[in-house]
């Protein structure tokens, strides 16, 4: 299992990354001072559903990995990452099935 998360840095940007390790490991490995996660999400899909939510969020971009997200609260993210997971499982276990 893997984890979609949300890092919320000093400048109001939030990171939105995936990690094999738990997030709060993960967020020491990170270079960058004063880091606090704003969720995380388990999935067995991290990479697509990272770029799932990064071309969702893409209008918020600063970067490649790094969004403008101050508009959006916990409950629409984890919504995002529920639906988004959902609908790559139905297709991945779809695909399986053939």
């Amino acid at each position: 299992m893997a984890y979609i998360y949300f890092i919320d840095n000093d400048s109001g940007l939030t990171k939105i990354g995936r990690t094999r390790k738990h997030p709060t490991k993960r967020l020491k490995e990170l270079p960058f001072p004063h880091l606090r996660i704003k969720f995380f999400f388990e999935t067995e899909f991290d990479s697509k559903l990272e770029v799932a939510l990064h071309n969702l969020y893409k209008r918020n971009a600063e970067g490649r990995e790094w969004f403008n997200l101050n508009e959006y609260n916990i409950s629409e993210l984890k919504h995002s990452c529920e639906v988004l997971n959902e609908g790559i499982d139905a297709v991945f276990n779809v695909n399986n099935e053939k």
